[in-house]
C-alpha cells in the first residue's frame, strides 16, 4: 500500500489560534470524567478542568450530579481539591453550601441577602450521562444525548469493556508537555514500538509479544469508519502463560485486543479481560492532559490463593501500562519542539492509516484555523 499525505501542517500543532478553534469545537461534545467506581461512596466528589471550565462531579442520593465549579455568590471555585467527600458542597471562601441539585441551602448571615427564596441562588448544572460504568459530562446544554452522539458499535464496545462488574485497577491523570493531538497520534500506530519500548517484556518477545501485526483469525486488522478507527491484534497470543492467565481470570477469554479512537479525543482499549480509556483534554497550544482508567474482570474464584493471584495479575497489568505510557511520554517534548521548528508538511506510511483518517476527520469538519491552512 502506498504512503499517505500528512494533512495537518506543523502549525496545526503549535498555533494559539488553532488551539482556540480546537477547544471551541471539543467543548460541544461529551467528556469522560471517570467511572462510577471513582464515586463509589455517597457524597464522593471529584473536580476537573475541562478545557478552561472548572467542573465538580458529586455523588448524591439521586445519583451523580455535575456543576460548574464556581460559587453563585462571587464565583470562587468551591474547592481546588482533586477529590473529597462532603454531604453538601461548600464554598471555601464564605461557606455557602449547596444541596444535591446545586441550590444554596445554607448561606451564612443570610439576612444580608434578603429578599430571596429557595432556588434563587444555585450552581450552574451540567448534564451527566453514563455508558456502562463510564461517566460523561457535557458543557453544551444543547448537545444531543450521549448514546445518540456515538456510533452504535462504540456504544456496544463501551458497554462491554466497561461493565460495572469489572473492577477498576488503575486511575491516572497525566500532564503532557505537548498539544493534545500528539498523544492521540502516538497510539494510532505501532511503527514506534521497536524504538521506544525497551522494557523487559518488549526485549523478550518469546515471553509476551505485545503487537504481532496481525488481527485475530478471520478479522481485518484496521477498521476505518466515519466516527472512529480501530486496530485489532492478538495481544500476547503466542504466550501459553498469558493464555492460561486470562483463562484463569475468565474462562474462555481470548487474547484478542482492540484499540479504538473515537473522534476526536477518546481512546478505548479492550483485551478481553482488561479495558482502559484515555480521554485527552487540550490545555494550551503546547500542553494537554489525559484522564486514564483501567478495569479488569474479577474471577469468581476466591480464597487466599485466588486473592494473591488476582493481586499479582492486577499489579502486572498496572506496571506494564504505566511503563508504556512513560516510554511514549518521553518523546512528546521532542515532537512538540520539532513541530515548532519546521514548515515541512511531513508524511505518513501505510501503517499510519489511522492518523491519516484522524487528519481527514479534522479537515472535513473545518476544524483547521486559517493559519493552519497556510
Amino acid at each position: 500500500m502506498a504512503s499517505l499525505p500528512h494533512i495537518l501542517p506543523a502549525v496545526a500543532y503549535t498555533s494559539a489560534a488553532q488551539h482556540e478553534r480546537d477547544v471551541a469545537a471539543l467543548r460541544r461534545g461529551w467528556h469522560c470524567v471517570g467511572t462510577g467506581q471513582d464515586y463509589a461512596q455517597l457524597h464522593d466528589y471529584r473536580t476537573f478542568d475541562v478545557m478552561g471550565t472548572g467542573v465538580i462531579v458529586h455523588r448524591t442520593p439521586a445519583g451523580l450530579r455535575a456543576f460548574v465549579n464556581a460559587c453563585a455568590h462571587r464565583h470562587t471555585a468551591l474547592t481546588l481539591a482533586a477529590q473529597g467527600h462532603r454531604e453538601h458542597l461548600q464554598c471555601q471562601y464564605h461557606g455557602w453550601e449547596y444541596d444535591a441539585v446545586g441550590v444554596a441551602c445554607r448561606i451564612p448571615d443570610a439576612a444580608c441577602f434578603m429578599p430571596f427564596k429557595y432556588g434563587d441562588f444555585r450552581l450552574e448544572a451540567l448534564r451527566v450521562e453514563a455508558l456502562g460504568d463510564l461517566q460523561f459530562i457535557t458543557l453544551d446544554p444543547d448537545c444531543q444525548p450521549l448514546a445518540a452522539s456515538l456510533p452504535t458499535e462504540i456504544v456496544s464496545r463501551i458497554a462491554r469493556a466497561f461493565s460495572p462488574t469489572r473492577k477498576q485497577i488503575l486511575s491516572l491523570s497525566i500532564n503532557h508537555p505537548c498539544t493534545w493531538k500528539i498523544p492521540i497520534e502516538n497510539v494510532l500506530e505501532d511503527y514506534h514500538v521497536a524504538m521506544l519500548h525497551q522494557h523487559f517484556v518488549a526485549r523478550h518477545p518469546r515471553l509476551f509479544k505485545f503487537f504481532k501485526g496481525r488481527p485475530p483469525v478471520g478479522e481485518e486488522r484496521y477498521e476505518l469508519q466515519a466516527g472512529y478507527t480501530s486496530v485489532k491484534d492478538e495481544l500476547g497470543g503466542d504466550s501459553a502463560l498469558y493464555r492460561r492467565a486470562i483463562n484463569w481470570v475468565r474462562s474462555g477469554a481470548e487474547p484478542a485486543f482492540i484499540h479504538t479512537h473515537v473522534f476526536p479525543n477518546l481512546l478505548l482499549g479492550d483485551s478481553g479481560v482488561v479495558g482502559f480509556f484515555q480521554q485527552v483534554f487540550p490545555v494550551s497550544e503546547s500542553t494537554s492532559r489525559s484522564l486514564v482508567r483501567m478495569t479488569m474482570d474479577v474471577p469468581a474464584r476466591g480464597g487466599a490463593l485466588g486473592d494473591l493471584a488476582l493481586h499479582a495479575v492486577k499489579r502486572l497489568a498496572r506496571l506494564l501500562f504505566d511503563q508504556l505510557m512513560r516510554e511514549d511520554g518521553r518523546v512528546f517534548p521532542a515532537v512538540q519542539h520539532g513541530k515548532r521548528s519546521t514548515s515541512d508538511d511531513g508524511r505518513l506510511s501505510s501503517a499510519e492509516r489511522r492518523i491519516h483518517a484522524f487528519h481527514c476527520w479534522l479537515q472535513n469538519r473545518g476544524l483547521l484555523s486559517p493559519d493552519s491552512n497556510g
